[in-house]
C-alpha cells in the first residue's frame, strides 16, 4: 500500500501501525509484515489492518479450495464537493372519482394508411455523455488521497 501526499511522515523500522508492523525501509521500498499480530479472516467481517485501511470479506456459505474466500483492501474516503442526497418529498394523497360509464355504439375499426416513418440519424448524445462520464472518472481519480 503507497501514498503520495503533501505532507511528509518520518518512517522507521518497528513503527507498528495497528496490525502491522514496519520491517525495512530502503530508499526504493517500505516493507510492512504482521509478525506479532495475526490476522484471521472469516466470512461478512470488516477487519482494521492499519489505520484506515481495512479489509471486508465476502457473506459467501461455501468456503473450500474450491471456492476460497473473497475478500479486498480498502479505505473508505469522503470526495469533498459530493452532494449529498435530497430529502424525499412525501406523496400527496389525492381523491380518485370514477368516471360515470357510459355505454357507446360500436364502431366500425378503420385503420389508416401505414405511415412510413423516418429514421433519425444517431445524435451526439452519446459523445457527450461518454465526454461527461470520462470528465468525472477523471476528477474523482485526481481527488483520492
Amino acid at each position: 500500500v503507497w501514498q503520495i501526499s503533501d505532507t511528509a511522515t518520518e518512517v522507521k523500522v518497528d513503527t507498528e501501525y495497528d496490525k502491522m508492523r514496519i520491517a525495512s525501509v530502503t530508499s526504493e521500498t517500505i516493507t510492512m509484515d504482521n509478525k506479532d499480530n495475526t490476522v484471521t479472516l472469516s466470512k461478512n467481517k470488516d477487519i482494521s489492518l492499519m489505520g484506515d485501511i481495512k479489509i471486508k470479506t465476502a457473506d459467501q456459505d461455501v468456503v473450500d479450495d474450491a471456492n476460497p474466500l473473497r475478500y479486498y483492501i480498502y479505505k473508505a474516503v469522503t470526495i469533498e464537493g459530493a452532494a449529498e442526497a435530497a430529502p424525499v418529498a412525501e406523496a400527496v394523497k389525492e381523491e380518485v372519482t370514477e368516471a360515470a360509464k357510459t355505454v357507446e355504439e360500436a364502431k366500425e375499426n378503420v385503420t389508416e394508411a401505414a405511415k412510413t416513418e423516418e429514421k433519425a440519424a444517431p445524435g451526439f448524445e452519446s459523445l457527450f455523455a461518454l465526454t461527461g462520464l470520462l470528465a468525472v472518472a477523471y476528477l474523482v481519480l485526481g481527488r483520492r488521497e
